[in-house]
């Protein structure tokens, strides 16, 4: 009893950032229909699940979320309700790893205060029931990490790959962690235990192998996620520096302004003795960072990833330059920067225009008529997202090129109903006139040998049609 007091005492303050925590995600929370990345998660689910009877597959996503939505779906859950879980229990977890990592790596208040602006960011809180991948891989990532810090490299090892197979960005952070496992001064050929590199490699290939026999029996190659991953992002042409920039701008507009002081913890770090695990904590924060500029379009969410480490570096910073000023008056300024921060990052929160938990007049159509629709092909996986339809078609999959849609001509005879998006078809290269005559007469096509089964009045979507295949008497 005197131990688990104890215990209660030392960390009562993550307790009560906890309680808030839970309170602010329960009561800003609210249930939506699943977006783009999220209808594609469910049904993969599904499909895995349900041995290719219902939803579809996208090979260059990667697998463990997938599985996980698939998981809850075969013990009869609704896929979307058991994700909302999840993704609720990690944004938690993620919030007491933070702290530990910051508890073990720094000191106690440089992880509560990491901890409290994790609580309350805007982005975590955002996409916390969203049902992307990113908060469940950065709770693998962040447990990784609390795990290296620990010298539990095996199972380090596991988790950061589990990360990697969760989304692909957490490459970065196996790679650093392999390099400094690589420098640990325990890997001693004559040593009696197993060397850390040797635990590591272990660690990593437990997971990966697992993941790659799944690819083998979904794709029949073990690297087609990798190979399709690169066919759909390698049309991109990225400016590194302007993506940096706008990291910045969008860490201050839509997250907080603590992160003044993430360059005043890089640089303590940098001039106080080389600690591996502190080194460990500014790579993959900068790392990660500079690694999100890439990707211009959709760079809040993607910032879930460098977040937690950001606010750990940010903390610090802050109590060095407190202690540099602690018998000044400046101290209370720096006080007053610390709440308003917080206080701008809970305001944030509530400026959070959540969709309605409604389905729109297309996936209501899906629900109403799923018994009578076959053969579907679609350019929108939100669509059919509530259905459990086996899929045979993605039109947008996995670039909408030329080649793609003389392939879609090609197969047309085999499509029984079409759920057309043309914002869900932008030809690649971006403006390509060749591609978008082929597309124009694809949908001329389509109009011909198909009929409207959703009046376009009714869709609410000027460029939207539901067709199933004209019945010819």
């Amino acid at each position: 009893m005197r131990l688990k007091s104890s215990l209660l005492k030392e960390h009562s303050g993550i307790i009560i950032i906890l309680f808030l925590a839970v309170f602010l995600r329960m009561n800003w929370h609210h249930s939506y229909p699943p977006g783009w990345d999220p209808s594609v998660y469910i049904l993969m689910g599904k499909y895995i699940f349900s041995h290719g009877q219902i939803g579809f597959i996208e090979p260059y996503r990667p697998l463990a979320w997938p599985l996980i939505l698939g998981f809850g779906f075969k013990l009869g859950f609704s896929s979307i309700s058991w994700g909302a879980m999840l993704e609720f229990l990690f944004g938690i977890g993620n919030i007491v790893l933070i702290y530990l990592i910051g508890f073990k790596v720094f000191d106690k208040k440089t992880g509560l205060v990491a901890a409290l602006f994790l609580s309350f960011s805007p982005t975590h809180v955002c996409y916390g029931n969203s049902l992307y991948a990113d908060i469940p891989a950065a709770f693998f990532g962040l447990l990784s990490v609390l795990l290296f810090i620990e010298a539990k490299i095996f199972l380090s090892g596991t988790l950061v790959i589990l990360a990697f197979f969760t989304r692909f960005i957490y490459l970065l952070p196996a790679v650093i962690l392999a390099g400094l496992v690589l420098l640990h001064p325990e890997n001693n050929l004559n040593a009696k235990k197993l060397p850390p590199v040797a635990a590591f490699i272990g660690g990593v290939s437990f997971i990966a192998a697992m993941f790659l026999l799944f690819n083998l029996v979904l794709y029949n190659n073990i690297l087609q996620p990798f190979i399709d991953a690169q066919k759909c992002y390698g049309q991109y042409h990225f400016k590194w520096s302007q993506g940096i920039i706008d990291c910045w701008q969008q860490l201050f507009a839509i997250e907080s302004w603590f992160f003044v002081f993430v360059p005043v913890g890089i640089v303590a770090l940098i001039q106080k003795p080389i600690y591996r695990s502190r080194i460990l904590i500014a790579l993959i924060g900068t790392v990660l960072f500079i690694w999100i500029g890439k990707y211009p379009t959709d760079i809040p969410r993607y910032l879930t990833a460098s977040i937690p480490y950001l606010y750990l570096l940010a903390a610090y910073g802050f109590f060095i330059v407190y202690q540099t000023f602690i018998k000044t008056r400046l101290k209370y300024l720096l006080l007053l920067i610390l709440l308003f921060s917080l206080g701008l990052q809970i305001w944030r929160i509530h400026q959070i225009q959540f969709p309605k938990n409604k389905l729109n007049v297309i996936q209501q159509y899906v629900v109403d008529h799923s018994d009578a629709i076959k053969d579907a092909w679609v350019s929108d996986p939100s669509a059919v997202v509530f259905s459990n339809l086996k899929i045979q078609e993605l039109m947008y999959y996995p670039i909408v090129d030329v080649q793609k849609i003389s392939d879609l001509n090609k197969h047309l005879s085999r499509a029984g109903y079409i759920f057309y998006d043309d914002r869900a078809l932008p030809c690649r290269p971006v403006n390509d006139p060749t591609c978008n005559e082929a597309k124009a007469k694809l949908l001329e096509r389509i109009k011909i040998d198909f009929e409207l089964a959703l009046p376009e009045e009714k869709s609410s979507f000027t460029n939207f049609g539901i067709f199933k295949r004209r019945v010819h008497q």
